[in-house]
């Protein structure tokens, strides 16, 4: 049993590997079973408890009835580069950061092997968009983006790369004039090889928190130093490079700042008996030292990864990551999304629980906002190189949970989403290779606006009660009815043309609407409401939101 462990990370390590030096961090194994119509009439809706919900708890979970609800509904996607038709090609991730009505979103391409910096930005809250601005300039052999920020007028980024020189150094650039104009270089390391690894930065007002690892040998064993550097007023001067600390070599650390003065904390994924699992540590004084860490995965069932970290101003923290527990695609690449919460800037976490059912989840990002949370990951449920981008929100702090919804709908890979929320609009960035083989990726950007409904508040009549679920749903609804005599339910949109007729018994009904007319054509997205036929349009009323 160890023996083949033991083979089967090897293999993972191989591969994961190979995919790097392709710039592709997304191919993961197929999930064979996924049949392309099915992927919409999923009606599974998972909830947080004190024990995993499984598929058999579908009908329990999706009972839950509010009378308040809320989603995001989704605009129109957009192209933003033209990269294909150029031979440049994305290099690295893309990060972004929102201000009022004004985005800046940066990310690094490679071009005849120089790779560089660049800055897109939007003055109209993402409606248009600047051209491609080149930050760098660097002629190096590799450049990474990791990280973006502006506040009182000063933009940031942080990135990495590579010298022909062979040296690896990490930095930073300020522009005070919305991008278009940058300063020279801040280098915060360098190092002759490239083992030395940085992860995205975070920032909160005037306060910027980096920190990278140095991949050395200590003791005769694979180790990261994880340092880390503090800007304190906006980029313009940097601490030195401080060591944390020493630990086994990990990956995937993500960073957030807290709402409590001069805490840090700090998510990351490393290998215990030869499977990875998550932990989580803080620090109290910006990074300078760094409390013992705390397991937030279950410990010796199967491989935990890329774990992602994301807070807010009410001090509530939110960890995803996927896992292998409940299944795999492909023989262990792809598996579910778990999370955990914690409510008390990381005093206490909640229980692991899982997110989604398909196991053909990979790479997750998330936004916390007090009861609001949203997750988004690349899904491979098609197959291994079809990978869409998936949605899932709650309101509730993470108690029950919307349908899964899919976000896009292409040839090839798409990938690498990064997900914030700012005031009551949803930002989405990912790389999307639609367009050219199957790493060819360019830029896409799509934003959701949250819409609030509340359910009518009418006394309804003894004789007749209603009640619909999931709400908002996303491919069918079920509708219970009691009454003490038979009749006609209708559904009809929000003009108040009638779009669906049923015949109902006496006693308990259960009807499933298929989200089509009475001449089985789909009807669009949007807010629909069920009543019963002959009662006054001002009482009886259940709303229902159909996102497709």
């Amino acid at each position: 049993m160890m023996k083949e462990s033991l083979y089967k990370t090897t293999i993972r390590v191989c591969l994961i590997f190979l995919i790097v030096f392709c710039w592709d961090i997304y191919a993961q194994e197929p999930h064979l079973s996924a049949d392309g119509d099915t992927l919409y009439i999923n009606d599974m809706i998972i909830i947080k408890a004190t024990n995993n919900i499984c598929q058999e708890d579908k009908q329990a979970v999706a009972g839950t009835a509010l009378d308040d609800f809320s989603w995001t509904e989704w605009g129109e996607e957009i192209r933003l580069t033209h990269l294909v038709d150029s031979s440049t090609y994305i290099n690295s991730n893309q990060y972004f950061c929102v201000k009022e009505d004004t985005i800046f979103m940066t990310f690094a391409t490679l071009h005849s092997s120089i790779s560089d910096l660049v800055l897109m930005s939007s003055f109209d809250d993402g409606d248009t968009w600047s051209d491609i601005i080149n930050i760098s300039n660097s002629g190096w052999l590799s450049t990474t983006c990791y990280f973006i920020h502006y506040n009182n007028g000063s933009l940031v980024v942080q990135g990495g790369g590579v010298e022909e020189s062979g040296r690896y150094n990490i930095h930073s650039k300020v522009s005070y004039d919305l991008g278009y104009s940058w300063n020279n270089f801040i280098r915060f390391w360098q190092y002759p090889q490239p083992l030395l690894l940085s992860y995205p930065g975070i920032a909160k007002g005037d306060t910027i928190f980096i920190s990278c690892i140095w991949f050395t040998n200590r003791n005769w064993e694979s180790v990261d130093s994880v340092y880390t550097s503090l800007s304190t007023d906006s980029g313009e001067t940097w601490s030195p490079m401080t060591a944390a600390f020493w630990q086994p070599f990990t990956g995937y650390n993500k960073y957030a700042l807290s709402s409590a003065p001069n805490m840090v904390h700090m998510v990351y994924q490393k290998n215990i008996s030869h499977l990875s699992e998550i932990f989580y540590r803080y620090s109290s004084d910006l990074g300078h030292s760094w409390e013992e860490e705390i397991p937030i995965s279950d410990m010796g069932i199967e491989h935990s990864q890329i774990p992602y970290l994301s807070s807010d101003d009410e001090g509530n923290l939110f960890i995803t990551w996927y896992d292998f527990k409940y299944g795999s695609s492909g023989g262990g690449w792809a598996g579910d999304l778990l999370f955990r919460k914690s409510a008390d800037n990381g005093e206490t976490w909640g229980p692991e629980t899982r997110l989604t059912s398909e196991s053909s989840a990979t790479d997750s990002r998330s936004f916390i906002d007090g009861d609001h949370i949203g997750v988004v990951w690349v899904d491979h449920r098609i197959s291994l190189f079809q990978a869409e981008i998936y949605y899932i929100e709650s309101f509730d702090g993470g108690i029950t949970w919307s349908e899964e919804h899919r976000l896009t709908d292409a040839p090839n890979l798409s990938g690498s989403p990064e997900i914030q929320k700012y005031n009551e609009i949803v930002y989405l960035f990912w790389h999307d290779a639609r367009h050219g083989d199957l790493f060819s990726y360019e830029e896409y950007f799509r934003k959701g606006s949250i819409q609030t409904g509340i359910e009518d508040n009418h006394a309804q009549p003894v004789n007749f009660l209603v009640s619909a679920y999931p709400n908002p749903f996303n491919s069918s609804l079920s509708i219970n009815i009691e009454s003490l005599s038979s009749g006609i339910l209708l559904i009809y949109d929000i003009l108040g043309r009638v779009v669906r007729e049923y015949d109902y018994v006496r006693g308990k009904n259960l009807i499933s609407w298929d989200a089509c007319d009475n001449e089985g054509e789909p009807v669009s997205s949007g807010v629909y409401f069920i009543k019963q036929k002959g009662i006054s349009p001002e009482i009886n009323i259940q709303k229902v939101v159909y996102l497709q």
